[in-house]
């Protein structure tokens, strides 16, 4: 029952960005509003979309899911304008890691 009161307060906030872009129909959240938690969870989420396989798009390699996170293919959203500085940093200290998290879970799927 936590998982899911928890998932209720975070499937909207993770959408917002620091620096206040979100989806259309939310009022978007900007800079400290946006808890911390919700923040680690979006880049989070962010990762695992970019690393999985889709329907509509192949996987991408760790290197690539970095730079992606680490700057908008578009180059006009870098990872501390969407996460925020904490977690921007907490990010690049382990990307490692998420790499292992990663691929230590998929070959359990």
């Amino acid at each position: 029952m936590v998982q899911a009161k928890c998932s209720i307060c975070f499937a909207p906030i993770t959408r917002s960005r620091i620096e206040g872009r979100a989806f259309a129909a939310l009022r978007p959240l900007r800079g400290e509003e946006i808890p911390i938690s919700a923040r680690i969870v979006s880049v989070c989420d962010s990762y695992d979309a970019l690393r999985s396989s889709r329907p509509y798009k192949r996987p991408f390699t760790h290197e690539e899911a970095v730079s992606i996170i680490d700057c908008d293919p578009n180059g006009d959203v870098r990872a501390v304008d969407r996460y925020g500085p904490e977690v921007t940093s907490a990010w690049e200290k382990n990307r490692e890691r998420f790499r292992e998290i990663f691929e230590t879970m998929n070959d359990r799927a």
